[in-house]
C-alpha cells in the first residue's frame, strides 16, 4: 500500500488521492470526520475527480465543492453527516470525546 492511501495519512492530512479512492486502495475504514478533500492530479483531473465523488457518494459522502489549485491539481470537500448517536471527534488537544449534541426542544 502506498503512503497517501494509509488511514493514517488520510486521518492525518484529511485528504485523499482521487485514484486511490477509483482503484479501492484508499483505507476510509474508522475515518472520523465529517468532512473529506478528494484531490486529482495529471490529466482529466475533473473526471477522475467527480468519479471519484460518485464512488464515495455509495458510502454516504456529498459533494459540497470543487476548488482548483492552479496547475497543482483539484480538490473536492465532502460532507458525511455522523451516524445519529455516535460520538464525535475528540477536539484537539482534549483527548476526550465531546458528547453529541442534546435537543433542548
Amino acid at each position: 500500500m502506498r503512503t497517501e492511501d494509509s488511514a493514517h495519512t488520510i486521518g492525518r492530512n484529511r485528504t485523499v488521492l482521487a485514484t486511490s479512492v477509483l482503484q479501492g486502495t484508499a483505507q476510509l475504514a474508522g475515518y472520523p470526520f465529517c468532512y473529506l478533500a478528494v484531490y486529482a492530479n495529471g490529466r482529466p483531473r475533473m473526471g477522475v475527480l467527480l468519479a471519484a465523488a460518485e464512488e464515495l457518494r455509495r458510502w454516504g459522502w456529498e459533494l459540497v465543492n470543487v476548488v482548483g489549485a492552479g496547475e497543482i491539481g483539484l480538490h473536492a470537500v465532502l460532507y458525511r453527516a455522523p451516524a445519529p448517536g455516535a460520538e464525535r471527534p475528540h477536539p484537539p488537544g482534549t483527548g476526550a470525546a465531546v458528547p453529541p449534541p442534546v435537543d433542548t426542544v
